[in-house]
């Protein structure tokens, strides 16, 4: 019996190194199908796995840079802007000297590149979204352009968020120009 037991033991150590490589495949095949997506469920999938892996720092960064994009997205998006509203900030966007590509109130890449663009030379906090400060500074540093005008009709028909004595009016939001 005792003969058995040392013959088993080692058979266990002699597998254990086999178990452990074929784990780190298995391992190596999940960050590889995951390293690039850019949805944060991946990476949380990865560390519920491998808390302690090799890429755990690694998908820690990216679980952590996508959810806060997704804050960032959400905030946005509850800002309500229409497309009318969309245009108006790709057009002072442009004013500013931070070309945003077609103005046609779709944020696209170049959209996204521009708000990105503004932020930094605003001083700002990095991000490619809009939130309330970065339109207030929008405002205020574009108004000139605007002073006086009451709205405008947007080539789809909108009304467009018009500027009244400094005031923007965006989401159903009065930010007033500094």
């Amino acid at each position: 019996m005792r003969r058995l037991l040392t013959i088993l033991f080692a058979a266990m150590v002699a597998i254990a190194p086999v178990a452990g490589e074929a784990a780190g495949r298995v391992e190596t095949q999940l960050w590889n199908s995951i390293r690039d997506s850019r949805n944060p469920d991946d990476f949380a999938y990865y560390l519920s796995r491998y808390p302690h892996g090799e890429w755990a720092p690694q998908a820690e960064r990216k679980l952590v840079r996508l959810e806060r994009k997704e804050r960032r997205a959400a905030a946005e998006d509850r800002l309500g802007l229409t497309r009318g509203q969309k245009l108006e900030v790709e057009e002072r966007l442009a004013r500013a000297g931070h070309y945003p590509g077609s103005i046609n109130g779709v944020f696209d890449g170049d959209t996204r590149f521009a708000i990105a663009d503004y932020r930094r030379s605003a001083g700002l906090p990095a991000s490619n979204y809009l939130d309330t400060r970065m339109l207030r500074a929008l405002v205020r540093d574009t108004d000139y352009a605007y002073r006086g005008s009451q709205h405008r009709e947007t080539r789809d028909g909108e009304i467009a968020a018009g500027v009244v004595a400094g005031a923007l009016i965006l989401g159903g939001v009065i930010l007033l120009a500094d």
